[in-house]
């Protein structure tokens, strides 16, 4: 479905709670695409007309994503993912979603799903500026620095030092989106799709035994 969550500063007025979201791009199969706000110069009453007469997909800002684009998800935007692809989230702790649209389907049923349409128009931040993906340039990138989390994005390759993760006063999650690594203290081995909890007491250092890709987000 299509949804929204609130932004921080009306969260509290709705007994809610805010979500910003991280999409990073695992795999994409062709024309797969992300939804992700409205069209520019879009007025929160078209938007309501067009949920009301179930016509909001043209409404919809929307765009075809590649395996290794990152975007950041702030509250307040309307957004839903397409068919096709496979996203590494990381968000914000939030149990608050608005369904704003759910491209007219019945649930099981045989009604429509219930949407939040008084909820979504207090949640929603209409902004004309495109929301665009972020990639990893060179061997290390900083792909979010919000306030609920940082994500950092490093190719590793086997010629190539290891990367070092010291202690520090907070844990991180290591998340490996391509090949494999392997922590060469422990010789723990740390496949594609796996995500690892680092103890913030904990020093890890991860080798590519072939070409590798690592998130690693950290001040959550």
């Amino acid at each position: 479905s299509v949804q929204v969550h609130p932004p921080k500063e009306i969260a509290s007025l709705l007994n809610g709670e805010p979500k910003t979201e991280s999409w990073y791009i695992l795999e994409s199969e062709p024309k797969a695409q992300l939804y992700l706000g409205l069209i520019p110069h879009t007025r929160l009453s078209d938007f309501s007309e067009a949920v009301e007469q179930g016509r909001l997909e043209p409404l919809l800002a929307h765009t075809e994503t590649q395996a290794g684009d990152s975007y950041l998800i702030e509250s307040g935007t309307l957004h839903a993912i397409g068919g096709g692809n496979l996203i590494l989230e990381i968000q914000q702790n939030s149990d608050t979603t608005y369904r704003a649209y759910d491209w007219n389907r019945l649930g099981l049923d045989g009604k429509p799903r219930e949407l939040h349409l008084e909820e979504t128009i207090k949640s929603l931040v209409i902004n004309d500026l495109p929301i665009l993906p972020v990639r990893i340039e060179g061997t290390t990138s900083m792909l979010t620095d919000c306030t609920p989390f940082r994500i950092t994005g490093h190719k590793l390759t086997p010629e190539c030092e290891p990367l070092i993760l010291p202690a520090q006063e907070s844990p991180r999650l290591i998340h490996v989106t391509q090949g494999n690594v392997t922590d060469i203290l422990t010789e723990q081995s740390i496949q594609f799709g796996d995500t690892v909890l680092q103890p913030y007491t904990t020093e890890m250092q991860l080798k590519a035994s072939q070409s590798a890709t690592v998130l690693i987000t950290d001040r959550f």
